[in-house]
């Protein structure tokens, strides 16, 4: 019996150590040797402690010598009420990447706000307004993480501005992908979520089933045990926001 629990508490462990690995830094683009994707860097950022800035303000040359440089290439600001507006370049876009599309990928799923203003060919900014607190149909593309599609006619010499807003963690790393490296690689995330996801269902309808033959609560208890731990994965993986808000 106790050979019993010890089995199933392991196999419980890698599959939390399966599903951290599919949204951790190790799988980043820059640490792959990928000509396709690469992980956004330069950050340039500006605190707003009570959330009052527009965009108008502070993309203005009055505000451009009060962006201080972050170093690195994932944005952690940790837990705060302030908001915080962060400006990057996307560089060096080939003519051959251009026509296959660039796609822009903010790798937390659970920011409540992110409003990002993408510089057009003229003047103009093209502006999307995503987060946990707002619809799906925000979205460009439907992924539990965030992600932009880069207009071909993007002026590449100016920034890009982000304005982030969360009760949770503001921790952000930001890839550039091509479109279809983004594509390959998000096929492969999601068959590795639906075999994650698979197996805990799995696990929770064989338990439940024995539950019912043996009336032993111990069985009951770890049905219960698995269902809250399946809860909280696709909550924090993003999943659970693609559900039910569709």
């Amino acid at each position: 019996m106790i050979v019993k629990y010890i089995l199933r508490g392991l196999i419980i462990g890698l599959l939390y150590f399966i599903a951290s690995g599919l949204q951790s830094d190790s799988v980043l683009a820059s640490e792959k040797i990928e000509p396709n994707s690469y992980s956004i860097s330069g950050f340039e950022i500006l605190e707003d402690p009570t959330g009052i800035y527009s965009f108008d303000e502070i993309s203005a040359s009055d505000y451009a010598n009060q962006y201080s440089d972050y170093p690195g290439e994932v944005i952690s600001l940790g837990i705060t009420k302030s908001v915080y507006w962060i400006r990057f370049k996307v560089v060096n876009l080939g003519i051959e990447e251009k026509v296959a599309g660039k796609f822009l990928q903010m790798k937390n799923s659970n920011i409540d706000k992110i409003d990002i203003y993408i510089p057009a060919s003229n003047d103009d900014y093209i502006v999307k307004k995503v987060g946990v607190s707002r619809p799906n149909s925000n979205r460009d593309i439907i992924d539990n993480t965030w992600v932009f599609q880069l207009p071909k006619e993007m002026n590449e010499q100016k920034y890009i501005y982000l304005r982030l807003e969360s009760t949770s963690a503001l921790r952000l790393p930001i890839i550039c992908w091509n479109a279809d490296s983004f594509i390959a690689d998000s096929f492969l995330k999601n068959l590795g979520f639906g075999a994650f996801y698979g197996i805990l269902l799995a696990m929770l309808i064989f338990n439940l089933f024995i539950y019912f033959v043996l009336r032993d609560k111990a069985y009951l208890f770890y049905v219960l045990y698995i269902m809250f731990m399946f809860l909280y994965q696709i909550q924090v993986h993003g999943h659970l926001k693609m559900l039910i808000d569709i």
